[in-house]
C-alpha cells in the first residue's frame, strides 16, 4: 500500500479552486499536491481549500494525524498562507 502525502493549504493547492478575478475560466488543471503526489508515488490526501489561512492549516492537519494511523503516512505538508491570511468565506466549490 501506498503511504500517504497530507497537504493542506490555501487555493494554491485546491483542486477546486475558482478564480474570483475570472469566474469562468477552466482551472482543471493538476494543482502541485497532485503533482508531488504522482512524483513521490503517494496517495495524496488534499485538505486545501480557497480562502483558508493558518488556523484551518493547522487543524486540518492535526485531524488527519488524530485519525490516520502514523506508519501510512509518508510526509505531511503545511502550505502555509500569507502571515496575514485569515480563514473566511469561500467562493462555491465546483460541482
Amino acid at each position: 500500500m501506498k503511504k500517504y502525502l497530507i497537504v493542506s493549504g490555501c487555493s494554491w493547492g485546491d483542486p477546486n479552486f475558482i478564480s474570483a478575478e475570472h469566474p469562468d475560466m477552466d482551472t482543471s488543471w493538476k494543482m502541485w499536491p497532485e503533482i508531488l503526489a504522482e512524483k513521490l508515488d503517494m496517495q495524496l490526501i488534499n485538505l486545501c481549500k480557497s480562502g483558508q489561512g493558518q488556523e484551518y492549516i493547522y487543524s486540518s492537519l492535526i485531524d488527519r494525524l488524530q485519525t490516520t494511523p502514523i506508519n501510512q503516512i509518508g510526509l505531511m505538508i503545511a502550505a502555509w498562507s500569507t502571515a496575514v491570511s485569515y480563514t473566511h468565506l469561500t467562493l462555491p466549490t465546483k460541482a
